[in-house]
């Protein structure tokens, strides 16, 4: 079946999701070099068993595999191209050019493998046979970011979490539950300094700077803190059981899920899909408002603001050899 391949792309800067503006800068504004650009990457394709690289509109082979794999019923995540800043979208295009040795977009990856031209991914999705991949993609990432028990320095029985925590919080901290969309005083609050704790242990999270206003409905944040002690102190885990009815309509049931590194208490989940100068991996951690205190001050301690670190070595090890 014979399809257009290869589309000229011009990237433009929609800077959706973006209601505040740029993102404060918080490691200098240089922009990310292209093994930074390359280390983001690698992130993305272990959060997703098939990411599309490719542009919403004006590219016939992007909506032809987009309308293939809506026929088909599968399910990807796509990155538009088009809605990226120019700069980090050209550069982008130029590192996948680069790993797939197509000249352009869609760029289509499966399990961290380039599945092809789009004639080819189309002729997979038409036969099955990436259906059938995909299956066995995410059982096998299933077991390699299979949740591990671990032990918190925080601890107390549910009987004192109760008493601790108001409902609300202790259903969403202890019960895993999503409060309502908009519903949070943090959702459009965005403070120049200061940071956000844990309610449960008052554990320093998030600093205020790395806060943004998304479309969501919930608290976003691109950075966290990390310390020496406890590493990155928002702890991350695949979370492939959503424990609410509302995790299920927001389609978080193959996400990964973010909790407090000292008490265990769960806060939201993240995801990578808001893209910008400063934040160039897209990372957006989406966080219920009832887990989190805001304090005006700095924490005592001195932390360190970076990015969240979720990379097991056994996906590393896996990726394609081009990535590595």
């Amino acid at each position: 079946m014979a399809r257009t391949v290869g589309c000229v792309l011009v990237a433009r800067a929609s800077h959706r999701d973006r209601a505040r503006g740029a993102h404060t800068t918080l490691s200098g504004s240089a922009r990310p070099t292209k093994s930074d650009l390359q280390s983001q990457l690698e992130k993305t394709l272990a959060l997703k068993p098939l990411v599309m690289f490719g542009a919403a509109s004006g590219c016939a082979s992007s909506a032809a595999v987009v309308s293939a794999l809506d026929r088909a019923g599968i399910g990807c995540a796509l990155i538009d191209l088009e809605g990226l800043p120019p700069e980090i979208s050209a550069d982008l295009q130029g590192l996948l050019q680069t790993l797939t040795g197509n000249d352009g977009p869609p760029w289509v990856f499966l399990g961290g493998h380039a599945a092809g031209s789009a004639n080819d991914v189309l002729s997979l999705i038409e036969s099955g046979e990436l259906l059938a991949r995909l299956a066995r993609t995410q059982d096998w990432q299933a077991k390699a970011f299979m949740r591990k028990e671990r032990t918190f320095e925080v601890v107390r029985t549910e009987k004192e979490w109760r008493s601790l925590l108001p409902k609300p919080a202790y259903d969403v901290l202890r019960g895993r539950t999503t409060e309502p969309s908009g519903s949070s005083k943090y959702t459009k609050e965005a403070p120049k300094s200061g940071h956000f704790a844990c309610r449960g242990c008052h554990f320093p999270l998030y600093p205020a700077l790395s806060k943004f206003i998304s479309a969501s409905g919930w608290p976003s944040f691109s950075y966290c803190y990390h310390s020496s002690k406890h590493g990155c102190n928002v702890g991350a885990r695949r979370d492939r059981q959503p424990a609410s009815e509302l995790d299920e309509v927001h389609g978080v049931a193959a996400s990964f899920e973010v909790f407090c590194a000292r008490c265990g208490g769960h806060l939201g989940h993240v995801f990578f899909d808001t893209f910008s100068d400063e934040n160039a991996n897209g990372e957006r951690h989406c966080v219920n408002g009832m887990a989190l205190l805001y304090h005006a001050d700095d924490p005592a301690e001195e932390l360190r603001i970076e990015k969240l670190d979720i990379l097991p070595p056994s996906f590393l090890d896996a990726l394609s050899p081009e990535l590595q």
